[in-house]
Parts: structure tokens; sequence; C-alpha cells
């Protein structure tokens, strides 16, 4: 699978949530972004990611992805977007959500 770079822009921060958009470069992709508040210290399922450059990988493995693949079937087999070596976050994902309850420490 050849590699894919995002671009990840917040614009919207206030006590209760996060708000962005996620860009894929050379192409004219652009998703809306909804994550947790940003706090100098982590909550468990309640801070956004810091920012930084990090690594996405497929995992095909895990209750969303066994949620997801029921709903989506075999346009989700291959994984969740999984991002990888966040300090102080493990088993962060990228994945379809409503509202902040959904978001769990991810990026929706």
């Amino acid at each position: 699978m050849k590699d894919i770079e995002v671009l990840v822009i917040r614009n919207i921060f206030n006590s209760a949530f996060v708000m962005g958009n996620i860009y894929i470069p050379d192409t004219e992709l652009m998703y809306w972004t909804l994550e947790d508040t940003k706090r100098d210290k982590k909550i468990y399922g309640g801070t956004c990611v810091p920012a930084g450059i990090y690594e996405i990988k497929l995992r095909p493995a895990g209750g969303k992805y066994e949620k997801y693949l029921k709903r989506f079937g075999e346009w989700q087999a291959p994984g969740m977007l999984h991002i990888t070596n966040v300090p102080n976050f493990e088993w962060v994902l990228i994945h379809p959500g409503n509202t902040i309850k959904d978001t769990e420490g991810c990026i929706l």
C-alpha cells in the first residue's frame, strides 16, 4: 500500500471540543474533524491528540474494527486508520462519529 500523508488543521478550540479539517495533499479531498478538547494533562478518552507528525497504519483488530466491519462490511475489512506513536496515547483511531461523545480520544 502506498504511503499517504494527511494534514490535520485545527480551527476551533473551546473547553468541550476541537474542530478542524483533514486534507489529503495533491487532491481536492477535505474532511471535517471533531476531537476532544486540548488539555495540559491527558485524560483518557477526553483529550485531543497533540500536534505533531504521526504515522497512520491500518489496524484490522479491536472493538471499533469489529463494530464497523459489521456495519460497513468489506469496505472496512482492511482495518481502521490507526495513528501510531502518539506520546501518552494508545489505539488512537480516525473513525466516523456524530458528536463529541463518539470521539473517545480519537479523531472523528
